[in-house]
Order: structure tokens, then sequence, then C-alpha cells
């Protein structure tokens, strides 16, 4: 019964930890890029962050192999690694 509470309030903590990274890459992407290289960054950014999407339908296969909740850890995994990645990012906006 606990986990019946708690995963829904984990995943939103996921999905909005998920979109502060989206929010982050966009702003950061904008402000390193100068206006001739801009372009060719998101499309890779975004390339990327497609691929890893779709690689993504391994979750799937978790759930149902393992359950929701190995399913939830191995993204707050990710999410970390995530974290870990953008705090090692250098500053690029300008005063």
């Amino acid at each position: 019964m606990g986990a019946f509470i708690t995963v829904p309030f984990i995943l939103f903590a996921l999905m909005l930890s998920y979109n502060g990274v989206r929010q982050g890459r966009s702003t950061h992407l904008v402000d390193m890029a100068d206006e001739d290289t801009r372009a060719k960054y998101t499309a890779v950014s975004n390339t990327l962050i497609g691929i890893i999407l779709l690689g993504s339908g391994l979750f799937g296969a978790i759930a149902s192999s393992f359950g929701a909740v190995w399913t939830i850890a191995l993204f707050a995994l990710m999410s970390l690694a995530g974290a870990a990645a953008a705090y090692r990012l250098q500053e690029v906006q300008g005063d």
C-alpha cells in the first residue's frame, strides 16, 4: 500500500526534474552558441535527445520484467547522473 501512494509523488518529482533539465539545456544552448552555430547545436542536441528517448523504450521491458519500482529507481539514477553532468557545465552567460 505504501508504494501505491508514494510512487505517483516520486514520478511527479522525476518528471519535474526531467522538464527542468530540458529547460536548462535549452537555455544553456542559447547562451553558449553564437548566431552561426546555434542551429547546428540545436539540431545535434535534439537528435541526441530523440535517440536517447527512443532507446528508453527499454524502460517498458524493465517495467514488465522487474516492476515499476525498479523502473523508477533506474530513472532516478539517470536523473542524478544528468544533474551531476549539469553541475559540471561551465557558466556561459555574459554579464
